[in-house]
């Protein structure tokens, strides 16, 4: 029993030791949010008297932080309660005013929609119409391009018009050059030596100096893409 009754004092001396470390820690936040329990009472007596009346404390914090922006509130607050009779009227009055700055705030949010996507719209087709002018003027390049080649070779080649009507008339065309040897060795010192031809007959000897050695020109049906030794018919402007 002694043994029992020590262990209960330490409890009791235990208790009362967490007691008063509890009523401080208590004290020290009491005086951090700077309230006093008279305060504390006061307030929960007044969230009681708000909640007889009907309402919340909520609201009223609501309809005083609706008065709080003007520079008087409580001349402003009798204002409401001279113009509307009673608090419920105040604040039906101001819930209406709320809702009617909604639905205006909301209108004007769907109008700045709306003109955005009507701005993104004329994006997009200044975008399109952007990309169609690059086109255009590649295209333009394109062919500024080709009107050069065009011009370039008529102004190489326009003399040689009637020559190439000429040659077109022919039924078969094929280009031919000497093979003789003694052309072949002048040739390796002066390539001019050596005779080059075209006829539209298989040719029996050489023009140049009678020598039945001729073959294809080799040259010649390189320069047009050709196996060698085709007859060739000549098609202008197609």
């Amino acid at each position: 029993m002694e043994k029992e009754r020590r262990r209960l004092t330490a409890l009791r001396e235990e208790a009362e030791k967490e007691k008063k470390r509890i009523d401080r820690e208590v004290e020290e936040y009491r005086q951090k949010a700077n309230v006093t329990e008279q305060e504390v009472a006061t307030a929960g007596q007044l969230k009681a008297e708000i909640a007889r009346s009907g309402f919340s404390l909520e609201l009223m914090l609501n309809l005083s932080k609706e008065f709080a922006g003007h520079k008087d509130a409580k001349d402003k607050l009798a204002e409401g309660l001279k113009k509307y009779g009673t608090l419920t009227g105040c604040i039906t009055a101001t819930e209406k005013q709320v809702e009617e700055q909604k639905k205006a705030v909301a209108s004007e949010l769907a109008s700045l929609r709306a003109q955005i996507d009507r701005e993104r719209a004329q994006a997009k087709k200044l975008e399109e119409t952007r990309h169609y002018v690059e086109d255009t003027i590649a295209q333009l390049q394109t062919d500024v391009v080709s009107e050069q080649e065009l011009r370039r070779f008529y102004q190489q080649y326009q003399g040689l018009s009637r020559f190439m009507d000429y040659l077109a008339s022919w039924e078969q065309v094929v280009f031919m050059r000497c093979n003789n040897p003694l052309s072949a060795l002048a040739n390796a010192a002066n390539p001019s030596a050596m005779a080059h031809f075209c006829t539209d007959k298989q040719p029996v000897v050489c023009p140049h100096c009678g020598s039945t050695g001729t073959i294809p020109d080799k040259k010649a049906y390189e320069a047009l893409n050709l196996p060698l030794g085709t007859w060739v018919k000549f098609r202008l402007g197609g």
